[in-house]
């Protein structure tokens, strides 16, 4: 009976451990696991991916390592389509933007610190291609960054064509052309692009982008 609990402790052990470069996405809507925001085991716990230096090459070797797929779309998560993280949060090695790493460990620089350290709106995630295992119920889902998908404490603003979540520093739905604004200071976050909120941080039908938003204070 002793070396039958002791077996049983050994498989659980086992299942639980993790390995140094493995990844996940999480807070997603699909059950499988296909998108949210990307973690990545370092240094013996799960940390956030910053978007500084995350290109496409890293979005692939993602999504090969977990389906052995290709990724559909990946975003900064600005917008919170996901439940924001808490917890550490690693920088990308600049030179793996670039030049392409073979596994996604080798393209971590390190734990974002500092005066420059990212935050969890820096946040990267990311929607794979589906592997041919996924559910009914997952292939049905649409995973854009769209319309309704605000957490709580946000609003949902827009410019009569698209839709964006509004909160934290900027809460309020701006006057003139749906920005987010902070009212109360008059500081106003500006399209970088100038093409308006979703198509700075979310899938535009081209392919996602990756901008850092300015803020501008106004007259």
């Amino acid at each position: 009976m002793r070396s039958i609990t002791l077996f049983v402790g050994a498989l659980v052990g086992t299942a639980s451990a993790q390995t140094a470069g493995d990844v996940k996405l999480v807070n997603g809507r699909t059950a499988g696991g296909y998108d949210g925001l990307l973690q990545v085991y370092y240094n013996n716990a799960w940390y956030s991916v910053c978007d500084d230096y995350f290109e496409d090459n890293h979005a692939t070797l993602a999504c090969k390592q977990l389906f052995n797929t290709s990724w559909v779309s990946w975003t900064t998560d600005m917008g919170h389509c996901y439940t924001p993280l808490t917890g550490g949060i690693v920088d990308l090695d600049w030179y793996s933007s670039f030049s392409p790493p073979t596994t996604f460990l080798e393209a971590v620089d390190g734990s974002s610190s500092g005066v420059f350290a990212c935050t969890h709106d820096e946040d990267v995630s990311i929607v794979c291609g589906f592997d041919g295992s996924e559910s009914a119920t997952d292939a049905s889902l649409d995973l854009s960054c769209v319309p309704g998908n605000c957490q709580t404490g946000y609003k949902q603003c827009g410019d009569g064509v698209m839709t964006w979540c509004c909160g934290e520093g900027f809460p309020d739905c701006g006057d003139s052309y749906g920005w987010c604004e902070d009212k109360a200071s008059r500081t106003a976050w500006k399209s970088p692009s100038g093409l308006g909120y979703p198509s700075d941080y979310c899938v535009d039908g081209v392919g996602p982008r990756s901008l850092v938003s300015t803020q501008v204070q106004e007259g």
